[in-house]
C-alpha cells in the first residue's frame, strides 16, 4: 500500500519530496531523472565491457564482480582505505551530477571491534 492510496496521499506524497529533499523537482521528475541516470550509468558500464573484453550481459557482470574473491578484501583497514581512496575520487564528480537537486555529506568510517562482531557471516 503506498501513500498515494490515502486521502490526498498524493499531495502528501509531493510534500514529503520537497521536506526530504533540496529540489523543487515534482515526485515523477525524479523518477525520470532516476531512469536517464540508470540508462547512462549502463550505458557507461557497456562501455567498461568492451574495454575489459567482458563477455556477458549486465546481470553476469554484476554475478562477476559478486562471486570473485579479486574483488573482496580480507583486511578491514585495507578496505576502509579503498572507500577513502573511492570517495576522494568520487566527490568532485557529485557535486556535478547532483548540483542544485540534492545535498548530503558522508563519511566512510570503520566498525569497532564490538560492532564488527556482531555482524553475520
Amino acid at each position: 500500500m503506498g501513500v498515494s492510496s490515502l486521502p490526498d496521499g498524493e499531495a502528501y506524497y509531493d510534500y514529503l519530496v520537497r521536506h526530504y529533499t533540496t529540489t523543487d523537482m515534482t515526485p515523477e521528475q525524479v523518477h525520470q531523472l532516476g531512469l536517464k541516470l540508470v540508462k547512462q550509468i549502463h550505458g557507461q558500464m557497456k562501455a567498461v565491457f568492451q574495454q575489459i573484453g567482458f563477455k556477458g550481459s549486465y546481470k553476469d557482470f554484476v554475478h562477476y564482480l559478486r562471486t570473485d574473491s579479486k574483488f573482496y578484501y580480507t583486511d578491514p583497514d585495507d578496505l576502509l582505505d579503498a572507500y577513502r581512496v573511492a570517495a576522494k575520487r568520487i566527490d568532485p564528480k557529485l557535486v556535478e551530477v547532483l548540483v542544485g537537486r540534492f545535498a548530503c555529506q558522508y563519511v566512510a568510517a570503520g566498525l569497532q571491534a564490538a560492532q564488527r562482531g556482531s555482524l553475520p557471516g
